[in-house]
C-alpha cells in the first residue's frame, strides 16, 4: 500500500451531547495508532483512553474509518474532538541476514515510516518558526521581546483576545512613569496655589511660588485639556511630544501620548487600544515567520428544507498573518443580503442566482477583531467580494465552494476532512451522437471548485446496434471511463 495523503489529523470536532461518533480520514495500521483529545471550554485536555472511553472502527482502511465515544459519553456542546496519528516511534521489523525476502514486510515498515513523518509534520505546523535567513542577533532580540512580554502578562490579562501577541510595553511604561512625576508636581502647585491667596506681606510663598514657576508651565504644555477627539497638535500650535496628556470626554478616561498614538492611562479596553495592539500582534506574526493555516471552518448544508443555509463548523485559522477564530457552529442563509451573525444573511450583492459556483470567505469586524463572520460571493478571488461596512475580508481566505441547482437551492454535498462529496451524482449529459463528416461538438463538463475537494467524474460510453456504422467506422463494445 502507498501512503498517498499528506492527512494526519482530523477535527476538532464541536460536540452536543448528542453525536459519540467521529471520522478520521487517514490510514492507521493499529488502533492503538490513534490519538483521541477532548478539549473542555476552559481549555484543559484530556486523552481519552481505548476501549474505556471509545472505540475505533476502518483500522487498516486507505480512507480512514470513525471512533465511537458511547463508552465514555458524547462530548457537550462546549467540548471538542480531536483526532491525530499516533505511531510510536520504534521499529519493530527484524529482517534475518540472508533470511526471506518478504515485499509485505518490507512495505509496511516503510508505511510506518511515512507516517511518522507525516506525524511530526503535524507537530512542526503547530511550532513556531523563525525565518532561516534570521541572524543570530535577531533570534536573541526575538527571544529578549518574549521574555519582556513575559514580565508584564497580568497587566494584560483583561486583552484575553490578543494576549498571546502583545508587544513588550516598555515604551508605553516609561510615558507612565513620566505622567507619574508630572502628577507629583501638580500636587505642588495645588499646595502653592492655597498659599498664594496671602502672597501680600509673605514673601517666602512668593518665592516658592517663583521657584515652582517653570513646573507650572511645564504642565501647561503637557496637558491638553479634555475633549471628544485625539488632539494633533499642542495648544500652541507645535507638534504632539511623548508623554502629552488629555482627557478623553467621550470615554470618561486619561489618554497619555506614546509616539505612534495616544494610549488610555486607566486599563481599559478601547477599539483604538485593540487596533494598536493589532498591529503590533501582526507585526511580531510577521517576524516569526508564523503560517497560515485552518483548523475546523468546515461548510456543510443545514437540515433545513430548502436547502438555502449552511453550517460551518467552530475553528480558528490565520491568513496573511491576520488571525480569527470561532467558538460554535455559524449559520448562514443563502436566500438573503448579508448580516452579521448566526442565522444572517449569506450574499455579497444581489439575489442567489441559479446553476452557479459560489465562493464562501471570512470576515474580521473591524471595531473588534475578536469577531468574525463568512461571506458567500461569487467571485472566486477575496479582491471581487463586495465587503460590507465596518468589516475586513481576509486575504485569500475561501474556506470552500459550493452549487446551486436551477432552483436557486444549494446542491447537498458532505464534507469529510479534506474531501467534498455530492449527495447525489451531477449528470449534465446522458447521450451524444457521433456524426462524421461534421466538426466534433465539445461537451462542458462543470463541477465546483471548493479548497478542499474531490471530484469523480463517470463516463459511459456505447455504441448503439440500431443503426449500422458510418462509412469508414465499426462499432466497438461499451466500455467505461472513471476519473
Amino acid at each position: 500500500m502507498t501512503i498517498s495523503s499528506t492527512n494526519s489529523r482530523s477535527g476538532p470536532y464541536p460536540g452536543n451531547a448528542v453525536t459519540t461518533v467521529f471520522d478520521y480520514d487517514f490510514f492507521i495500521a493499529d488502533e492503538r495508532h490513534l490519538l483521541v483529545i477532548k478539549r473542555r471550554a476552559n481549555g484543559d485536555e484530556e486523552i481519552l483512553t481505548l476501549d474505556a472511553d471509545y472505540s475505533v472502527s476502518g483500522v487498516g482502511n486507505p480512507e480512514g474509518g470513525s471512533i465511537d465515544t458511547a463508552a465514555g459519553g458524547a462530548p457537550t456542546a462546549v467540548e471538542t474532538i480531536t483526532l491525530l496519528l499516533n505511531v510510536p516511534f520504534t521499529q519493530e521489523t527484524e529482517l534475518e541476514n540472508q533470511g526471506p525476502f518478504s515485499a509485505k514486510t518490507i512495505e509496511t515498515a516503510l508505511d510506518v515510516a511515512a507516517q511518522r513523518d507525516l506525524q511530526l509534520s503535524e507537530r512542526l505546523d503547530r511550532a513556531i518558526v523563525v525565518s532561516p535567513t534570521s541572524t543570530p542577533t535577531e533570534i536573541a532580540e526575538l527571544i529578549n521581546g518574549v521574555l519582556r512580554l513575559a514580565s508584564i502578562i497580568e497587566a494584560v490579562t483583561e486583552l484575553a483576545g490578543v494576549a498571546q501577541s502583545i508587544p513588550p510595553a516598555a515604551d508605553v511604561a516609561a510615558e507612565i512613569a513620566t505622567v507619574a512625576t508630572v502628577a507629583a508636581e501638580v500636587a505642588a502647585v495645588a499646595a502653592i496655589a492655597a498659599q498664594t491667596v496671602a502672597v501680600a506681606g509673605v514673601t517666602g510663598d512668593v518665592e516658592t511660588v517663583a521657584a515652582n514657576i517653570e513646573d507650572v508651565r511645564n504642565f501647561a504644555d503637557v496637558y491638553l485639556g479634555a475633549s471628544t477627539v485625539s488632539p494633533i497638535l499642542r495648544a500652541d500650535g507645535s507638534a504632539l511630544q511623548v508623554g502629552d496628556l488629555y482627557f478623553n470626554s467621550a470615554d470618561q478616561a486619561m489618554r497619555v501620548y506614546g509616539g505612534a498614538g495616544w494610549v488610555p492611562t486607566d486599563g481599559t479596553v478601547t477599539a483604538a487600544k485593540i487596533s494598536d495592539l493589532q498591529a503590533d500582534k501582526d507585526a511580531i506574526a510577521a517576524k516569526l515567520v508564523m503560517p497560515d493555516f485552518v483548523r475546523g471552518l468546515v461548510p456543510n448544508p443545514n437540515a433545513g428544507v430548502p436547502l438555502t443555509s449552511l453550517d460551518i463548523s467552530a475553528g480558528d485559522a490565520r491568513f496573511g498573518g491576520k488571525y480569527i477564530s470561532f467558538a460554535g457552529i455559524l449559520t448562514k442563509r443563502l436566500n438573503a443580503a448579508w448580516s452579521a451573525g448566526s442565522n444572517g444573511g449569506f450574499l455579497d450583492t444581489g439575489a442567489v442566482a441559479a446553476s452557479k459556483t459560489y465562493h464562501i470567505y471570512v470576515l474580521r469586524k473591524l471595531a473588534d477583531i475578536t469577531v468574525g463572520d463568512f461571506i458567500a460571493s461569487l467571485s472566486n478571488v477575496s479582491s471581487g467580494v463586495t465587503v460590507p461596512a465596518g468589516w475586513e475580508i481576509l486575504p485569500s481566505s475561501r474556506i470552500g465552494s459550493f452549487l446551486t441547482n436551477g432552483s436557486s437551492e444549494i446542491v447537498g454535498f458532505k464534507q469529510y476532512g479534506s474531501r467534498v462529496k455530492f449527495n447525489t451524482p451531477i449528470q449534465e449529459r446522458t447521450s451524444c451522437f457521433f456524426r462524421p463528416r461534421r466538426p466534433p461538438i465539445p461537451r462542458l463538463i462543470s463541477v465546483a471548485t471548493p479548497r478542499r475537494r474531490q471530484e469523480l467524474l463517470v463516463m459511459l460510453i456505447s455504441t448503439s446496434t440500431s443503426a449500422p456504422a458510418p462509412q469508414g467506422f465499426r462499432l466497438e463494445p461499451r466500455f467505461a471511463l472513471r476519473l
